[in-house]
């Protein structure tokens, strides 16, 4: 059962790393959708249902929330590191030369 929420908290990371926070309607969407019929096919009760539904949505979104904080911490960090160097190395030139 733990499974869903770490693949909630993974997808959601890799979408706040990518895009924009309007990708989350159609992703919060999808995986209220594939929530609701895995709980229609396990014969689950309908709260149950409802509670995941709530659930995996939160977790989705916590996880983009987390993407974006990876993105304005590491990776700008990286950029910049990345840009100095090539700033500071001549075209055509290496270091190893």
């Amino acid at each position: 059962m733990v499974f869903p929420f770490i693949a909630a908290v993974v997808v959601g990371t890799l979408l706040g790393l990518r895009y924009k926070v309007f990708v989350l309607i159609p992703a919060t969407g999808v995986a209220i959708t594939i929530v609701a019929l895995g709980g229609l096919a396990k014969a689950n009760s309908f709260v149950e249902i409802v509670a995941t539904m709530i659930a995996i949505s939160t977790v989705l979104q916590l996880g983009y929330v987390l993407g974006n904080v990876i993105e304005l911490t590491i990776v700008s960090r990286l950029r910049a590191v990345v840009q100095r160097y090539s700033e500071s190395t001549p075209a055509g030139l290496s270091k190893s030369a």
